[in-house]
């Protein structure tokens, strides 16, 4: 899957790519902010059709590795987000500007 894009000669990080780039900061420097963000995004799933309570989410994503989280991330990001900048701003809770 691709998480970013060229646009005029500068470089932009796909939808999927920001919660992606949470959980990297999440797991390698332990970024509160991050670990806040992807809390959001498992708390946006189970709004979204998941089947299961944030919380429950969270601890299966917290258990995963590395490769396996990214995986997942990708994986139900196509499955149950129907409108990715809802779903960024959400997870970033702000709105985010998309050019």
């Amino acid at each position: 899957m691709e998480h970013t894009k060229i646009v005029n000669g500068e470089h932009y990080v796909s939808t999927v790519g920001v919660v992606l780039l949470a959980l990297h900061g999440w797991r390698t420097e332990r970024k509160e902010p991050c670990q806040n963000a992807l809390r959001r995004y498992c708390e946006y799933l189970a709004m979204h059709g998941y089947g299961a309570g944030s919380t429950t989410i969270w601890e299966h994503l917290a258990g995963m590795g590395d490769r396996e989280a990214t995986r997942w991330i990708e994986n139900t990001f196509k499955r149950f987000v129907a409108d990715p900048v809802a779903a960024v701003e959400y997870v970033l809770g702000m709105v985010v500007q998309c050019q």
